[in-house]
């Protein structure tokens, strides 16, 4: 088979190398599923991540070179880490769903919209207009 063969494995050393990379930023930082809209943002959240994963390795490294064994409590962050992200990728799912399409919207500025349109919630309870009255 061509797959076993030492030219194979000569030409795909590169590309397993980049896919085990990428497979390493998805893990730690979930690149595939960013939460920002346009070019620019893009490509400065994937710096980010890229930089972070790369603080990470080197860490690791670091760690790799002093000896010892991983401490125990090492797995706690990576946890906290992957379930903050479940868990902002199910807030970000409810506030799409609920109309909060975006989650930089503020709840306040819709709200505030909100009585806008119903004048007599705003003559009924003059205190809400004045304490929305800076968004605008």
């Amino acid at each position: 088979m061509y797959e076993e063969s030492p030219e194979f494995r000569d030409r795909y050393r590169f590309r397993a190398g980049i896919e085990g990379t990428m497979s390493q930023l998805d893990r730690l930082t979930g690149i595939k599923n960013l939460r920002v809209r346009g070019m620019s943002s893009e490509s400065f959240a994937a710096y980010l991540k890229a930089a972070g994963t790369n603080i990470i390795r080197a860490a690791v490294f670091q760690n790799r070179e002093i000896g010892g064994d991983p401490a125990v409590t090492a797995v706690f962050p990576s946890l906290s880490c992957a379930v903050k992200e479940r868990f902002q990728r199910v807030i970000v799912a409810i506030r799409c769903w609920s109309g909060l399409q975006w989650p930089h919207i503020d709840f306040a500025a819709l709200f505030a919209a909100w009585l806008l349109t119903r004048p007599s919630i705003l003559y009924a309870f003059p205190a809400l207009f004045t304490s929305f009255s800076h968004i605008g």
